[in-house]
């Protein structure tokens, strides 16, 4: 599933290059948006892979964007043999954008534990 978001280049990382084991070059680096939270603002950092890499050489700092991308967590042992997890953003594509539709975030009241709610479930509680 992929989730879009509006926001403004705030940094672009180093590239990171390599060739996997099976002889294929790869590279990665980070993006990082800052995307207009109504009155504030929060900035997430996106993994990019060698696909998009290009693509995101085209933007400079301060560019309007928009970008796809993707959750995905990753359980890690250390060398203890503990054992935790990560979650990374993955970006999966970027366009220019204008901010004339800048995302919000709409605040839903939650309902108390153990309050009836009105629903159209075709059981009873």
């Amino acid at each position: 599933m992929n989730y879009y978001t509006k926001g403004t280049v705030y940094e672009k990382g180093p590239i990171t290059q390599g060739v996997s084991a099976n002889g294929n070059s790869w590279g990665r680096m980070t993006l990082v948006v800052e995307v207009p939270l109504g009155k504030y603002s929060k900035k997430m950092a996106f993994q990019v892979m060698t696909q998009n890499i290009d693509a995101v050489q085209a933007f400079n700092v301060g560019d309007k964007v928009e970008v796809a991308w993707d959750l995905s967590s990753r359980e890690w042992t250390n060398k203890d043999g503990v054992r935790s997890w990560f979650t990374q953003a993955d970006l999966h594509s970027i366009k220019a954008a204008g901010m004339e539709e800048a995302q919000q975030v709409e605040s839903t009241p939650i309902p108390e534990a153990g309050m009836p709610q009105d629903d159209d479930l075709p059981f009873a509680n």
